[in-house]
């Protein structure tokens, strides 16, 4: 995450002693936190969108609660066939 990543670079350059003004050092942090994973999302766009595609696909098998013992299913990107069931507790 955005916050994540910025608190760890605002980490790194306090161990190196870079920009003693905190203030500063939380702004640079950001920037540089920003520019990060704008380069991440432009190196992995493939697996920026198979995130994007299983976070729907999680959100709609969540929508679809049923009685509990019911299956999604769906079709991954590539055509293949899933079905996943769900079944009570204690079930057999």
């Amino acid at each position: 995450t955005f916050v994540g990543a910025r608190q760890q670079i605002q980490n790194r350059l306090k161990e190196r002693g870079a920009f003693d003004d905190e203030d500063l050092r939380y702004k640079v942090s950001g920037y540089a936190a920003k520019r990060t994973l704008q380069g991440l999302d432009q190196m992995f766009v493939s697996a920026r969108q198979v995130m994007e595609w299983l976070a729907k696909s999680a959100a709609t098998a969540a929508s679809h609660g049923g009685s509990g013992g019911d299956a999604v299913k769906w079709r991954t990107p590539l055509g293949l066939p899933i079905v996943q069931p769900y079944r009570k507790r204690g079930r057999k």
